[in-house]
């Protein structure tokens, strides 16, 4: 996973949808269901279970979308125990609803708000298993332009850090103008000093 993103990074347009593989253990008591999807013309609901993946400093988290619930199954598959190595595809993280979800349910696959609930470090990605557990439907790989939103977010994200930078770059012009002028009153009354006191010794 980490070859891709680094926990809390972004992910780059260049690798939604790649291929990867994430070493872990699967946290089926932190299971949601993200609902009002639709895959194939079918409504229904995202199953997501957190992965704490081993092999990396402080376990991060990892948002796994096992598969797809159609509406009127009730029957969640387990998630595996022990140790897995799954296979799937990373995407970018979607936005964060303050709206609070119903128990058991997320309101969009948002690690910002997955991080308040599973805690830190987490990746700032989702990850879409390549083939859904039995009961569930495997979902379509992750593109860039699949209209997912992520060609938006990489967009968003570019203009919040040239804001950021030009606002820095402001704070350097002032701070440095305000040093000069100050410089400058300084260098004026002790010139001013100056003159008075050459004034008095005449």
């Amino acid at each position: 996973m980490s070859e891709i993103v680094e926990p809390g990074a972004h992910l780059m347009g260049r690798d939604v949808g790649r291929p990867l593989t994430v070493t872990g253990e699967f946290v089926p008591e932190l299971e949601v269901l993200v609902p009002g999807r639709s895959v194939g013309g079918q409504s229904g609901s995202l199953v997501v279970t957190p992965l704490r993946e081993t092999g990396e400093e402080g376990e991060p988290w990892v948002v796994v979308v096992r598969g797809f619930l159609p509406d009127g199954e009730t029957t969640v598959p387990p998630a595996q125990t022990g140790e897995v190595t799954l296979v799937g595809s990373a995407a970018a993280g979607e936005a964060y609803h303050p709206a609070p979800p119903r128990e058991g349910e997320a309101s969009s696959l948002s690690p910002a708000y997955f991080a308040g609930t599973w805690g830190l470090p987490i990746y700032n990605v989702y990850v879409v298993q390549a083939e859904a557990d039995d009961g569930l439907v495997t979902m379509a790989r992750p593109s860039a332009d699949s209209g997912d939103g992520a060609n938006l977010r990489n967009l968003a994200y570019a203009v919040e850090w040239f804001v950021f930078a030009g606002f820095a770059l402001f704070i350097w012009y002032r701070m440095v103008r305000d040093e000069a002028i100050d410089r400058r009153l300084d260098d004026d009354a002790a010139d001013a000093g100056s003159s008075a006191e050459g004034g008095g010794a005449i």
